[in-house]
């Protein structure tokens, strides 16, 4: 379920520590971000796509005068589907784990249980613009159509990306630099 979309700009600002109660997506439409969570930090630059799962606490700097994103805020299933309003995150220090919406990621994909970094995902900015459009305006369909479009784009990235064993183990360096398509 999708709670919310939101296309914002920052202007050199770093936000408190927080946990989300929902899934995350930052999509750079323009300009860096340094995003840190207890195991790493990384630097998003145009066109990187980040997913923060439920229950990591992260924090979002922003390095360049101006910050492009799109967000999107939403569970991998349907279990707190009663609640479509947006949910704010709570300061790490205030996080309980009764608290979560749904589980982290997804039981049968541990890949989307942790922090997903993935670079060079252009393709996307239009089909996320697109679920904003609908998000905003709540054209006919708009929930069913919003679902596929995020379901699409979720996908498509992690299939680019992102290998995995049989087990559903990504086998994939996530620790390695996102290069972009110019510095391969």
């Amino acid at each position: 379920i999708i709670r919310e979309c939101l296309a914002w700009v920052d202007e050199k600002s770093c936000f408190s520590e927080v946990v989300a109660l929902d899934t995350r997506l930052f999509f750079v439409q323009n300009g860096r971000f340094r995003i840190r969570t207890a195991e790493k930090e990384l630097l998003a630059k145009k066109e990187d796509l980040l997913i923060i799962p439920s229950g990591i606490p992260y924090q979002i700097c922003s390095t360049d005068e101006k910050t492009n994103l799109l967000q999107i805020n939403f569970d991998y299933d349907m279990r707190a589907s009663a609640i479509s309003t947006p949910v704010i995150p709570v300061k790490r220090e205030a996080f309980r784990a009764d608290l979560l919406l749904s589980p982290e990621g997804i039981e049968d994909f541990p890949a989307l249980s942790q922090v997903l970094h993935l670079g060079a995902m252009g393709s996307l900015e239009k089909r996320l613009s697109n679920l904003i459009f609908e998000y905003s305006y709540r054209l006919a369909f708009f929930k069913e159509k919003m679902s596929a479009l995020l379901s699409s784009c979720i996908i498509d990235a992690v299939q680019a990306k992102v290998a995995f064993d049989t087990t559903g183990t990504i086998t994939t360096d996530l620790t390695a630099p996102v290069l972009t398509k110019n510095e391969l």
